[in-house]
């Protein structure tokens, strides 16, 4: 059996759980959560995506029919890095709703987005290989300005400090403009650090 998943109308209403599958091919409203890692040196957390090999959420994904989007962050988070994160300590910072229609795909869905900061230097994850090839960290005030169009690139780092040598992109998906996806959210962290 497919997922049932958390699904709602397009004024953010609760109705009945519907397959995943389902969903997908025909444009039902659903939740999903993506939480933010960042710590108190100002560096934010990216998982890099096996599929795609590019720089995406810490983590994120569909809320189910059981779940709150604040259960599916802390369970995307264990699944996808192998780290338990204290729901009392994530901060919802918005709720995003985002379209994209295509002829095999229509995703219609409300991103609840939560910001939790680690330790500095957190360096303990475990990923699910399947999904998650890494965890890159980028200063937010650096890929800010990425966003904004200041810089060109920015300094990325593995969970050692160490700098690599070949930037990793921001997986956006058709349709997507990267200072719409990710630019408020970079916002809200560097704003933690004043």
């Amino acid at each position: 059996m497919s997922e049932m998943l958390s699904c709602c109308d397009e004024n953010l209403c609760c109705i009945e759980s519907v397959e995943r599958d389902v969903v997908h091919k025909t444009g039902v409203w659903h939740k999903t959560a993506h939480v933010w890692l960042y710590d108190a040196e100002g560096y934010v957390y990216f998982q890099v995506r096996t599929d795609a090999d590019k720089l995406y959420t810490s983590a994120s994904g569909h809320v189910m029919h059981n779940e709150t989007p604040k259960q599916t962050a802390k369970r995307e988070a264990f699944e996808e890095l192998g780290i338990n994160l204290d729901t009392d300590n994530m901060e919802l910072i918005e709720i995003d709703a985002w379209k994209f229609d295509s002829d095999t795909k229509h995703d219609h869905a409300f991103s609840h987005i939560y910001l939790y900061k680690l330790p500095a230097n957190h360096n303990e994850f475990n990923v699910d290989k399947n999904e998650v090839s890494g965890v890159v960290k980028i200063k937010a005030t650096e890929i800010l300005d990425v966003l904004l169009g200041n810089k060109q690139t920015c300094n990325q780092y593995d969970l050692n400090n160490n700098l690599l040598q070949n930037n990793k992109e921001i997986l956006l998906m058709p349709g997507e403009i990267g200072v719409l996806k990710y630019g408020r959210i970079m916002q809200a962290i560097v704003k933690k650090q004043i």
